[in-house]
C-alpha cells in the first residue's frame, strides 16, 4: 500500500479575524460631488426604481435583484440609440433592429461593470420576459423588458423609445470619509429644470445615504438606503473582501489534467454511492465553479480551512455566488495527487463518507489545484 502524507478536512472550523469598522475620518461637509461623478450610485437607484413603496434599499453584499434584471434592457436600448455603433463596437452587440440584442458574457460583465461599478451574479438560464409575466405592475412602461442568460452569451430586448433619459438629478451634498477610500454620501435628487414647473429646484425630492467606494473622482455604491440610516458603525470588512473578489475573481481556466481529476472524483464518489443503493449526484457546472474558486483561495493562501478572508464559511460562500440550496456540505484536502487517491482517502474518515453518501444531496461540484494539490467538493440539495 502506498503511503501519502497529506490533510483533509470536513467539518467546520472557525477563524477569528479582526473587524473593520468604520469610523469617521473627515466629516466634509462643505464639498458637493456633481452627478458626473455618481454615475453608477444614480443608475443604482433608477435600476431599483426609487419610486416604489417597496423600496428599501441596495446592498453589493447581495447581488443584483433578478426580479429587476430586466430594466437592464432600458440602458442597453437607451446608449444604443444616443451612441449608436460605437456603443456596439465598444460592447460587442450585436443588433438588427436597435431593440434586440446579443453579447457575450464577458462583455455583459464588461457592460455592467462600467454602469453599476460591480460585476454581476450571472446563473445559465436565467430567463425574465417582463412584458409576458401577468404579475409585471408596469407592463406598458419601457423600464420593464427581456433578458436570456444562455451558456455563453446574454439575449436582451429592449423597448427604450427615446426620452431625456429621466427627470431628476443627483447630487453629493455632503460626504464623510470612513477609511481611506470609503465614504458615506448623503445624496439628494432634484427635480430637472425642464420637467419642473412649479418645482423648487433646491428642494431635494428624495435623499439617500450611500456607502460608497471612491474609485479616482466616481463613487461606486456599497449599499444605500433612505430611511436615514449612517453607516458610520458598519463593519467594512466584508465589503473589503467584496471588492477584493471584483478585482481578483480568481477565476483560473482549468488544466485538461484538472478536467479529468475533476470527472474522475465525481465518477468515484457515484460509485461508492451506488455501492449503498443511493442515487448518483449530478454533477453541477455552477457549483463546480464555486468549488474551482474556493480551491484556488486555499491555495493562495497555502492553507486548509473551511473558513476563508475572502469567502467565508461554505454557506456563505454558496450565497454570495447565488447559489439556491436546502442543504449542503463541504468537503477539502490538500496533498492527495490523484482523484482515485483523494475519494479513498475521504471515504476513510467518518465525516467526509457520511457527505459523499448522504441520501438527501441531489448535486455536487468540484475543484482542483493541479500545482498544488488543493481539494474542493460541494455538495447540495436542490
Amino acid at each position: 500500500m502506498r503511503i501519502v502524507k497529506f490533510l483533509m478536512a470536513g467539518v467546520m472550523m472557525v477563524m477569528l479575524m479582526t473587524p473593520a469598522f468604520a469610523q469617521k475620518i473627515e466629516d466634509l461637509t462643505t464639498i458637493t460631488i456633481p452627478e458626473e461623478n455618481l454615475k453608477s450610485i444614480a443608475n443604482v437607484i433608477n435600476y431599483y426604481g426609487f419610486w416604489r413603496e417597496d423600496f428599501k434599499g441596495y446592498d453589493v453584499l447581495t447581488g443584483f435583484s433578478y426580479d429587476k434584471l430586466g430594466v437592464f434592457g432600458y440602458y442597453i436600448g437607451a446608449g444604443y440609440e444616443r451612441q449608436g455603433e460605437p456603443f456596439a463596437q465598444k460592447y460587442g452587440l450585436e443588433t438588427k433592429n436597435g431593440k434586440d440584442f446579443v453579447i457575450s458574457k464577458e462583455n455583459f460583465i464588461y457592460l455592467f461593470k462600467d454602469i453599476f461599478g460591480v460585476v454581476p451574479n450571472l446563473k445559465t438560464g436565467f430567463v425574465l420576459k417582463s412584458f409576458e409575466d401577468e404579475n409585471n405592475p408596469y407592463p406598458d412602461t419601457y423600464f420593464f423588458d427581456s433578458i436570456e442568460i444562455r451558456e455563453k452569451e446574454v439575449r436582451i430586448r429592449s423597448s427604450f423609445g427615446g426620452g431625456d433619459g429621466g427627470y431628476a438629478t443627483f447630487r453629493a451634498d455632503k460626504s464623510i470619509q470612513l477609511s481611506e477610500d470609503i465614504y458615506q454620501l448623503e445624496v439628494n435628487q432634484y427635480p430637472l429644470p425642464a420637467l419642473a414647473e412649479g418645482m423648487d429646484l433646491n428642494k431635494p425630492m428624495d435623499t439617500f445615504i450611500v456607502l460608497a467606494k471612491k474609485e479616482g473622482a466616481n463613487y461606486i455604491p456599497l449599499a444605500l438606503n433612505k430611511e436615514g440610516r449612517s453607516y458610520e458603525d458598519t463593519d467594512l470588512s466584508a465589503y473589503y473582501n467584496f471588492l477584493n473578489l471584483i478585482s481578483n475573481p480568481n477565476i483560473i481556466p482549468l488544466t485538461q489534467q484538472e478536467t479529468n481529476a475533476i470527472a474522475e472524483v465525481v465518477k468515484l464518489i457515484n460509485f461508492e454511492r451506488a455501492n449503498v443503493g443511493l442515487k448518483p449526484l449530478l454533477m453541477d457546472d455552477e457549483l463546480t465553479r464555486v468549488a474551482q474558486i474556493k480551491a484556488t483561495e486555499m491555495s493562495d493562501m497555502d492553507t486548509l480551512t473551511h473558513v476563508t478572508p475572502l469567502y467565508g464559511n461554505p454557506a456563505d460562500l454558496l450565497n454570495f455566488f447565488n447559489i439556491k440550496y436546502l442543504n449542503m456540505a463541504e468537503n477539502i484536502a490538500k496533498g492527495p495527487e490523484t482523484a482515485e487517491i483523494v475519494v479513498d482517502s475521504w471515504m476513510e474518515v467518518f465525516v467526509h463518507a457520511e457527505n459523499i453518501l448522504n441520501s438527501s444531496f441531489t448535486h455536487t461540484g468540484v475543484g482542483y489545484i493541479e500545482d498544488t494539490n488543493y481539494w474542493v467538493q460541494l455538495f447540495i440539495k436542490r
